[in-house]
């Protein structure tokens, strides 16, 4: 497919994006978390502060001293006088003196600002919701005689932010109708100006204070400068003031701002740096104000020419790549991502440098997040383009380990196909698949194993035209792919499903052709040369799978024969096992299933039942045939069996899971057998199964020196030593087993013996 054509189907959606993460920006969606990126911007700025300015504050010692809160007016009094004595230039008091108290303290207080001339107080508004949705707008102005008694008046509002922090002042405010400066902009003026000029507009958005001419955003507002945490205002507690404990000359031409910082007065705002009492915020806004030095946060249009502008960038970057240019080395993706990289962090250290070094806020989250998420766009489809070659050799690698493990494990020739169609489907568009392998006897393809991507899907009958074209890849020996192949439709459901497009790989393993493997699509051209070449991959090993599976079963086939003639052997000498080991190695077999044994142990478990009494072959005659019970000597000779068994299986390189029934099958489960002692888990499974067969098998077999006993009596004992002889899982399981499955066990195993003519055999020599 061409890169170029894939990009192009893509862009549209990916321009959509980019233009609802503008609209996103534009609406404020990233607004909460821009101001987290302001705020680490706040942390690598270093201010000093000013010498002049110095904060009374209301703190907890103060409270402590002066506990009966609210305080009498003349404490502020007093304090006022104290200050003015010692120098002070202007005095802001960040207090609510609206309401009137006792006249006496009224005029005190009222004396003390008149006759100060310098103090400037505050004033502010809340909203405030009653019964629901009414709305009304307190506002609080000092009592009339202290408000003509004062320099100025000034507001204590700040707005606050989407995510509930200060960041910025007002130079102007509006209280009962009629403009007021902010607190800050009050004592400035009067700073530069003993007279208090009125302050304008100089120019658009900005304000002139004195000397300073201040930059203010769109709505008025400008950007504080608040100072690290570590940097403090000279600050003197309330208390000590009023106690006259501090050396009046420190206040000499300073401007005071006296506020409260006890938690206990609700004062303290969410800032950049965390908690901040409001007079340590109006301190901050006073210095900027003096400085003239504030941020300014550039407008939403220009964010949404840099994230245009970045994206531009990247788009020519990723038109570059398509060409190699102008770095051939590197591939497509690697040129991509490096172009990302470097965008952003051209735009990342261009913001903290405009920052840092101008005061200009720079949107960050908005434009790095676009730049990401297009990013993310392009290197996806650059990838579904340019990797696909490494992501067919890693499938071809996958399926080959896959395939040759299942091959190694013995699985069933069903496993690897369904595995197969299960990693090619999506990968390939593929709906159905069809192996057929080549019958040389019979000059056909046999063995069909139909793969669909539905249960209820099921193909018409392939007609001549399909196996005309499955005969000729597998005598051509080569891929072949054809459109629009009619006989094949996938015909559950109405309309039918009609098949576009098919491929034919043969099967060839060491030159030989075991076959053909055809794959069917409802997509027309699905099909490439990375396609054929997986193909080739996956029908190699799959011919080698097959060849491999057709050995296996020719050895498994002459290991049970070499097995059943061991068998036989020992039952030839063996006068009391006539098909003895035949009907354990079945009853096991029964038992190990319904213990969820499968595959490759119930294998293991059939044949080392066949083989348990190998051992006896290492016996002397005298002892093994002997018609009557043994005694203690012989007795000890016959419990050699089990180790004589298992190093004749060692030696025959026999599986060691098989040799062990043979070392164990005479252990109990209570530690009472041999050779061991062993007890409980310590016993292999198959051999605490083996144990109960073998021994209901003995009940109702017929011995030299008794006869057999019913079904019933062998149940009984069984029964009895459950938990002592025998495993009480393996009783409860092998009480499962119907009593006519074991009768017809049984008879079977009864007549094979009698048609191979062992049973002769046993007469004459009993």
């Amino acid at each position: 497919m061409n890169r170029n054509l894939h990009f192009n189907k893509n862009k549209i959606f990916h321009w959509a994006v980019i233009l609802f993460l503008m609209s996103a920006t534009l609406i404020g969606v990233f607004e909460k978390l821009e101001l987290i990126s302001i705020d680490l911007r706040y942390r690598m700025t270093s201010f000093k502060p000013r010498s002049d300015i110095v904060l009374v504050v209301i703190d907890k010692e103060s409270l402590k001293r002066f506990p009966q809160w609210p305080w009498p007016r003349h404490y502020y009094a007093e304090v006022i006088t104290s200050l003015k004595q010692g120098g002070a230039k202007i005095i802001g008091l960040d207090f609510d003196f609206s309401s009137e108290s006792f006249p006496s303290e009224d005029q005190q207080l009222v004396q003390a600002v008149s006759k100060a001339g310098n103090v400037i107080l505050a004033a502010f508004h809340e909203d405030k919701i009653v019964a629901g949705d009414l709305q009304i707008k307190s506002e609080s102005l000092p009592f009339p005689a202290l408000s003509d008694a004062a320099l100025g008046i000034g507001s204590i509002l700040f707005p606050v932010d989407a995510d509930g922090k200060i960041r910025r002042g007002q130079w102007l405010d509006a209280i009962q109708g009629e403009p007021m400066y902010s607190l800050g902009v009050e004592i400035s003026r009067h700073v530069f100006d003993a007279s208090g000029k009125k302050i304008t507009m100089a120019k658009e958005n900005t304000i002139q204070i004195g000397p300073q001419t201040l930059q203010l955003q769109s709505d008025g507002t400008f950007y504080i400068q608040f100072l690290q945490p570590s940097e403090k205002y000279t600050t003197i507690s309330f208390a000590d003031v009023l106690e006259k404990r501090v050396d009046p000359t420190l206040f000499k031409d300073k401007l005071i701002i006296v506020g409260g910082t006890a938690i206990e007065l609700r004062d303290i705002w969410a800032a950049p740096f965390g908690l901040t009492p409001g007079v340590e915020i109006q301190a901050n806004t006073l210095q900027t104000l003096l400085s003239g030095q504030t941020f300014y946060r550039l407008p939403v249009w220009m964010t949404l020419l840099f994230i245009l502008g970045s994206v531009c960038l990247l788009e020519g970057s990723t038109t570059a790549s398509f060409k190699q240019t102008p770095l051939k080395r590197l591939s497509p993706f690697t040129f991509l991502s490096i172009s990302a990289i470097g965008i952003s962090f051209i735009y990342l250290f261009s913001a903290l440098y405009a920052f840092i070094q101008h005061g200009f806020i720079f949107d960050l989250v908005p434009v790095l997040l676009t730049l990401l998420v297009h990013y993310l766009f392009l290197s996806f489809t650059m990838n579904l383009v340019a990797s696909r070659s490494v992501q067919m050799k890693t499938m071809h690698l996958s399926t080959l380990n896959t395939v040759s493990t299942l091959s190694l494990k013995e699985q069933p020739l069903d496993r690897s196909v369904t595995f197969i169609f299960e990693m090619i489907k999506e990968f390939l568009s593929v709906q159905l698949m069809i192996l057929e392998i080549y019958n040389p006897k019979e000059h056909t393809f046999i063995k069909r194993l139909i793969k669909s991507t539905s249960e209820n899907d099921t193909p018409d009958e392939l007609t001549q035209e399909c196996q005309t074209y499955v005969q000729k890849a597998y005598t051509s020996k080569t891929f072949i792919i054809v459109s629009n192949l009619k006989n094949i439709l996938l015909s559950d459901k109405t309309p039918r499903k009609k098949i576009k497009s098919s491929l034919f790989v043969p099967l060839l393993s060491h030159g030989k052709e075991i076959g053909v493997l055809h794959l069917h699509s409802l997509k027309p051209n699905p099909f490439d040369e990375e396609s054929v070449k997986l193909l080739y991959t996956v029908t190699n090993q799959l011919a080698m799978n097959i060849e491999n599976l057709d050995l296996i079963k020719e050895v498994n086939q002459l290991l049970n024969s070499s097995i059943e003639a061991f068998s036989s052997a020992l039952e030839l000498r063996d006068n009391e096992t006539e098909g003895h080991s035949q009907r354990v190695a079945a009853y096991a077999s029964e038992v190990g299933k319904l213990m969820g044994l499968e595959g490759h142990e119930l294998e293991s478990l059939h044949q080392g039942s066949l083989l348990h009494d190998i051992g006896k072959i290492g016996i002397p005659d005298a002892i093994l045939r002997k018609p009557a019970k043994l005694d203690f000597n012989e007795m000890e000779t016959m419990k050699n069996h089990p180790e004589y068994g298992y190093h004749m299986l060692k030696k025959a390189m026999f599986p060691e899971d098989i040799a062990k029934i043979l070392l164990h099958h005479h252990e109990q489960f209570d530690g009472s057998g041999y050779p061991g002692g062993l007890i409980g888990d310590q016993i292999i499974i198959y051999s605490r199964i083996f144990a109960v067969v073998d021994t209901f098998d003995a009940i109702l077999s017929n011995r030299p020196y008794r006869k057999g006993q019913p079904y019933e009596k062998a149940i009984d004992e069984i029964f009895r030593c459950s938990g002592s002889q025998f495993d009480p899982k393996v009783v409860d399981a092998f009480i499962k087993v119907p009593q006519e499955q074991l009768t017809e066990i049984r008879y079977k195993v009864d007549e094979m013996v009698r048609s191979k003519g062992l049973s002769q055999y046993f007469l004459r020599e009993k």
